[in-house]
């Protein structure tokens, strides 16, 4: 069980290379590397002409300090419904986060789904990335999401918010090419419509991976375990009644970009100890 986290929230501290060393010493055996912002932003690699040097390159070096690439992100949103000039843009770039993903050497490579479509319209969707997955070695997350209602100011159903939808779609794609990726946070914030405890035991061996994020049950505020309202200790004890083999993956973004710069390191590495202690609870027999 590998402890992660995102580079994308450290991008202030220096490039990939200098993050991936932090999160070294500070404890990390792992790093979860980010495409999302593909087009803007220094972790993009996927939009390079030499993505795939890049890609060699960053591997290289983690594999000389001693840390792993255990699970990337691909861009974001990955399929808009109705939206076919988007849909055909960001495809290619899909297929080269999987890519990246395979050169990495990460186990999981999460792929959001399309947050209108629901079970039968999402699988079709995933479908069109399996031979990619299995050319790369690379195994398929999709997550929960949720939609934004304005009016109410409220979150609302989306694609794999309910342990129902989330079971179903998974129970249309290949066990061994696609699994969960679970967003802790983003089970919570859907009143009376799930929670994380429910879907981790509902989920069972089909949850492969996760986002630890801690928030307020109405925000998706990403913050560190322990900062607001998600219970934790409710948590692990799931994770522990189900055989959780999956990682430690922290998508707690806020906690460190509010911090200066000169804390990154004290800030990661008391992340890391706490993935620790999560790892101590999840994985004890006793």
């Amino acid at each position: 069980m590998e402890i992660s986290s995102e580079l994308s929230p450290f991008y202030d501290y220096g490039d990939e290379k200098k993050i991936v060393k932090l999160l070294k010493k500070s404890g990390f055996t792992a790093y979860d590397f980010s495409m999302i912002d593909y087009n803007t932003h220094t972790q993009a690699i996927i939009g390079c002409e030499d993505y795939i040097e890049r890609a060699y390159s960053l591997r290289k070096y983690a594999d000389e300090i001693g840390i792993k690439c255990n699970q990337t992100h691909a861009p974001f949103p990955s399929l808009i419904n109705g939206n076919y000039e988007y849909n055909k843009k960001i495809f290619p770039y899909l297929v080269k986060a999987i890519e990246v993903s395979g050169i990495l050497g990460a186990k999981n490579c999460v792929v959001h789904p399309c947050n209108t479509f629901f079970a039968e319209k999402n699988a079709e969707f995933y479908e069109t990335l399996k031979e990619y997955a299995v050319k790369n070695k690379v195994r398929i997350c999709t997550e929960n999401m949720f939609n934004w209602d304005k009016e109410s100011n409220k979150a609302t159903v989306a694609a794999c918010a309910t342990a129902k939808d989330f079971k179903e779609l998974l129970s249309l794609l290949d066990k061994n090419i696609f699994g969960a990726c679970l967003d802790l946070g983003h089970a919570e914030l859907i009143e009376n419509k799930a929670s994380a405890v429910e879907m981790i035991h509902e989920l069972g061996d089909r949850l492969v991976a996760l986002h630890i994020q801690d928030n307020d049950k109405h925000y998706d505020l990403h913050n560190l375990p322990y900062t607001n309202k998600l219970n934790y200790e409710a948590i692990l004890k799931a994770l522990q009644d189900v055989g959780y083999k999956g990682d430690i993956t922290f998508e707690s973004g806020n906690f460190i970009c509010r911090l200066p710069t000169e804390l990154y390191p004290a800030g990661a590495k008391f992340m890391a100890d706490m993935g620790k202690y999560f790892k101590k609870i999840i994985c004890d027999k006793t």
